[in-house]
């Protein structure tokens, strides 16, 4: 899937259908705690397009990242579609597509190569593919 960067409504960078990373320098940015894998590759883009990002606020949760970014105009949060799909429904957020370039998630479900699964890891794997392929395999509802 890809990235966004999410806002308070009526916020100008994220009215805009799409925005090139090279945007984020200088913005106030919620970003995930260190170590982190992700942070780690948002700190790496950043540097290789010559700037740092400005993490004001750091945060591992999802939620307390939406809530802040949605409550605060002028303070961003770099997510996931599936992270602030409901909040966009609703009009808690707003948000355009980082591009330039285009930081895709990818996700993976994985089972034990020993072993056998619990019945209630089969029905929750099961439950997760059949909810993916009815959203036509992407990791968020059309």
């Amino acid at each position: 899937v890809s990235t966004y960067l999410v806002s308070a409504p009526g916020d100008a960078l994220t009215r805009q259908p799409t925005l090139p990373f090279s945007r984020l320098k200088g913005l106030r940015l919620v970003l995930p705690r260190r170590p982190s894998h992700w942070r780690n590759a948002l700190d790496e883009t950043a540097r290789g397009l010559g700037f740092q990002l400005e993490s004001v606020a750091e945060a591992d949760s999802l939620t307390v990242q939406r809530t802040l970014v949605a409550h605060q105009p002028g303070l961003y949060s770099i997510l996931g579609p599936y992270a602030f799909a409901e909040d966009l429904r609703t009009g808690k957020v707003q948000a355009t597509k980082l591009v330039r370039p285009d930081l895709m998630r990818h996700v993976t479900l994985a089972a034990p190569r020993q072993g056998k699964l619990t019945p209630a890891c089969k029905v929750a794997a099961q439950t997760i593919q059949a909810i993916v392929k009815s959203w036509g395999n992407q990791l968020s509802e059309p």
